[in-house]
């Protein structure tokens, strides 16, 4: 099997409030509801939430029979699929749907107790199983997490509207505790033509939905074609409960030595690149990203730069080595713009991390430039330079 599963923005509002695009035709509900088994998700509208910040995609997942709706994020850094259950103790923050196994004739109780950590939110509950829809493929009999706590504080992502998260991490963290994550279960009832999956993820609004394909690749035509293939490092001590995708980071080069601004650096022995699809950033060293951040004459606002949008044009481009090969970021890539209310702002995507050398994370702001392909059973992504309408 092959599906496509459309992928909706949610721009983070930085405590400044969410606006809903006021463009009616793409506010009516993303799927119909379910009769026997999910409906296409790409043959249905999407509802697009939008504000300052481009900070994460969601997709429309399902549970139960019939199904229940909820909006996840797509996150390649988690295995854990954790529901809200409706006797959750929280807060005004997500979820906004619940779970209610009551109302599913496929619910079969578990009752193990457990817990896990989705987007740093901390939750608590018990195992639950019950079926899965991602578009038109139903994965049976799936163990989940019914959370019925969650603990919201120091939350980033707390006034995202999301319900859960979509779990595409590389590795079965959930085995430990005896239950298969999605992907685990998806690839072990051979539901894929592939085991991998392929992501297109949207500039903005204007760009059409990304697209998250399971067990396939994206048209061609979003893409100059497949560049190159990067493998998945080993494990590492201290990653061993982390189901990241990451991958040995060589060095980072903004411009040419020729020309100013001009920053080069070589990053240590065993050091790795982590990649996010929740944030946009790219996290790096605090030295590190304050001289690229000086180097484009950013001006802070608490721990973000940002530049004079008419100058993006002068700005030189940026190549991050990965695993020996390079990819280049033009200023459109690395520059994140933001327009909130018609006013529209550039923010450096260069965030400073407290620690040193290790570990780097690129987020979205460096997905963005490349159509990928995740290979669950070989350990590879692949990438090929996305084609963009804006």
């Amino acid at each position: 099997m092959r599906l496509t599963v459309p992928l909706v923005h949610v721009l983070q509002s930085s405590q400044r409030g969410i606006k809903i695009f006021g463009n009616g035709k793409i506010q009516i509900p993303l799927l119909s509801p379910l009769q026997d088994g999910a409906l296409p998700m790409e043959s249905h509208p999407v509802v697009v939430i939008g504000d300052a910040l481009n900070w994460c995609h969601t997709a429309r997942i399902a549970v139960g029979s019939p199904p229940q709706y909820f909006n996840a994020v797509v996150d390649v850094s988690t295995s854990d699929l954790t529901i809200p259950s409706p006797a959750s103790r929280r807060t005004s923050s997500p979820p906004l749907h619940f779970y209610n196994s009551s109302l599913s004739r496929t619910y079969e109780p578990n009752g193990t107790k457990i817990s896990s950590n989705p987007l740093g939110i901390k939750t608590s509950g018990f195992l639950s199983q019950d079926n899965l829809h991602l578009s038109d493929m139903r994965v049976k009999d799936l163990l989940f997490e019914e959370a019925t706590y969650h603990d919201f504080e120091d939350c980033t992502y707390c006034n995202w509207n999301y319900d859960t998260v979509l779990p595409l991490g590389l590795f079965n963290q959930s085995a430990a505790r005896n239950f298969m994550s999605p992907i685990a279960k998806i690839t072990s009832d051979h539901l894929l033509d592939e085991n991998i999956f392929s992501l297109r993820l949207s500039r903005n609004t204007h760009d059409g939905i990304g697209q998250l394909i399971l067990g396939g690749r994206i048209d061609p035509s979003f893409s100059y074609g497949l560049e190159f293939t990067i493998p998945v490092v080993a494990w590492e001590n201290e990653w061993v409960e982390q189901p990241n995708w990451k991958v040995a980071a060589d060095s980072i080069t903004l411009g040419d030595p020729s020309v100013k601004p001009y920053v080069h650096h070589s990053f240590g022995n065993r050091t790795i690149a982590v990649f996010h699809t929740v944030i946009s950033w790219i996290v790096l060293p605090h030295k590190l990203a304050k001289q690229l951040n000086r180097a484009l004459g950013a001006k802070h606002w608490g721990p973000y730069a940002f530049v004079d949008c008419a100058r993006r044009p002068d700005f030189p481009d940026l190549t991050i080595v990965l695993a020996g090969q390079e990819f280049v970021l033009t200023p459109y890539d690395y520059i994140i713009e933001q327009d909130e209310s018609g006013r529209v702002s550039c923010m450096s995507a260069f965030l400073e991390d407290v620690d040193e050398e290790g570990t780097i994370f690129l987020g979205s702001a460096f997905l963005k430039t490349w159509i990928t392909v995740w290979d669950w059973e070989h350990r590879t992504i692949g990438f090929a330079r996305a084609i963009h309408t804006v």
